[in-house]
């Protein structure tokens, strides 16, 4: 409480509010004066009859006024302590404070997405696996459901939520609740996402949070509170390598978060309280339940109505999970092959005209000549056609006793040396599975593997239509490379 106090004087001091501030002054210095008032007044009276008379009562009221006088000069010392951090802090002592020029500048790292030719995705190249969304593709249930989670005053407070900073210190402090919540304000979480936190020792916390509360109020007189909250929206994790409302949507739903549900969202604002806990995928029971704590408050706050909380708690989670591996399972030779060529080209533009672009961190938009429909028709065929030929080759390797033969087994007996940890395989043509195959059995199994691979283009023009480099882009490395000094 009292850091919040401290530092919100200092931010209006900064932004030149002094008759608030000097309001404020007075109302400190009122409320410590009548505090100490109080305690006077009680110890004055203590012992009642026996006040002046009894030595013992004497000396418990002598004891209690020093207490008195302790607890205000704790006060007192806590109060200048915590201002003089917000002066250290402001002065950049623990580091740079950001100014308004880069805060009106928060940008984050996005994916580049790789397009068919019919505006199929494909595949995607990131740092970060996000893609930003623009204000007006974001539900308004999703941010009521947001601001009814994470910060319900949002609209009211100035970046500081004082009255939630007051609940936390009683509830932490005074009854020791461990789930009095941290009291940050959507404005300070969004600060905390695109600058994070470094160590100072014992001083980590109370910088962080001095730091995040000057920024935050910084933010509010840059940015609207809409823009604030798709800035927050657009920055946070939920898990997996997953940032941003719109590539969770697409991880846990398959689709964009405008076309999301109530109840679809209100699974996505769950998961914000801990991501990996509240994740629909691992913990589908658990995310359930959190999502109807959601609609909760939802309908607490006005935002939905009683019955429509209730009949939203019955639905089941019906999640679409996207895995992070699907467009490599499918496209990964092709992808390999398109961001050699993209970072060539990206590369040559850069130099042409002074720019730094990134197919990491850029969100780029790449498109491609691939077929789709007639990709996924040749990997559906080969696979089917490759187990089969699988197949022929381990029965007619073990009626000839291939692997019993002389050189084989010294070569075996080389390579098993090396080491003798086990190894985990995926079986080509068994999706999902998985075996553990001792040395020699993890190479018989990639020296059999076949390897097929399938180039379709148009003769007219070369565009690339069907491109498959090789059994498994997880385990095996495309057949072109074998081939590149043939």
């Amino acid at each position: 409480m009292f850091t919040s106090l401290i530092v919100l004087l200092f931010i209006l001091h900064i932004k030149g509010r002094q008759k608030k501030l000097i309001h404020i002054c007075s109302i400190i210095y009122q409320k410590i004066s009548n505090l100490y008032k109080i305690l006077k007044d009680k110890f004055d009276n203590f012992g009642f009859v026996k006040k002046y008379k009894d030595p013992e009562t004497n000396r418990k009221k002598l004891l209690i006024r020093w207490s008195a006088f302790g607890l205000v000069g704790f006060l007192a010392f806590t109060i200048l302590f915590i201002f003089l951090l917000v002066l250290a802090v402001k002065a950049g002592i623990f580091g740079k404070i950001p100014n308004n020029a880069e805060l009106a500048k928060i940008s984050n790292a996005e994916a580049s997405l790789v397009y068919s030719s019919e505006g199929m995705l494909i595949g995607k190249y990131f740092s970060e696996n996000r893609y930003e969304v623009a204000l007006n593709d974001i539900p308004s249930h999703i941010t009521d459901a947001l601001i009814s989670t994470e910060d319900i005053r949002f609209m009211q407070h100035e970046g500081i939520d004082i009255k939630s900073l007051m609940r936390v210190l009683v509830k932490s402090i005074l009854f020791q609740q461990d789930n009095a919540g941290g009291g940050s304000t959507i404005s300070q979480q969004l600060i905390k996402n695109v600058y994070g936190r470094k160590s100072y020792g014992i001083l980590t916390m109370p910088v962080a949070k001095v730091k995040e509360m000057i920024l935050a109020a910084k933010l509010e007189d840059i940015y609207t509170k809409h823009e604030i909250l798709a800035l927050y929206l657009n920055t946070v994790s939920f898990g997996e390598n997953v940032f941003g409302i719109e590539a969770a949507s697409y991880r846990y739903f398959s689709k964009s978060c405008k076309q999301l549900s109530i109840e679809e969202g209100a699974v996505l604002i769950g998961m914000l309280k801990a991501n990996t806990m509240y994740n629909p995928h691992l913990y589908p029971q658990r995310s359930l339940e959190r999502r109807n704590v959601v609609l909760s408050l939802m309908s607490k706050n006005k935002i939905i109505t009683t019955e429509q909380a209730d009949s939203l708690q019955k639905l089941e989670l019906n999640l679409n999970y996207e895995s992070a591996t699907a467009f490599i399972q499918e496209n990964g030779y092709f992808l390999d092959y398109v961001q050699k060529e993209a970072i060539k080209i990206i590369e040559k533009y850069n130099v042409k005209n002074n720019t730094d672009f990134d197919i990491l961190t850029d969100g780029l938009i790449i498109t491609t000549t691939l077929d789709k429909n007639m990709q996924d028709a040749y990997l559906a065929a080969n696979n089917k056609h490759i187990i089969y030929l699988q197949e022929i080759l381990r029965k007619q390797l073990e009626k000839k006793k291939f692997w019993e033969k002389e050189k084989i087994k010294v070569y075996f007996d080389s390579l098993s040396s090396i080491s003798d940890a086990k190894k985990t395989l995926v079986p080509w043509g068994i999706k999902d599975s998985i075996m553990l195959l001792n040395n020699i059995d993890s190479l018989k199994y990639f020296m059999s593997a076949l390897q097929s691979a399938v180039l379709a283009a148009d003769p007219k023009t070369g565009a690339i239509k069907t491109w498959i480099g090789g059994s498994n882009h997880q385990y095996f490395l495309t057949i072109e490379l074998f081939l590149k000094d043939k």
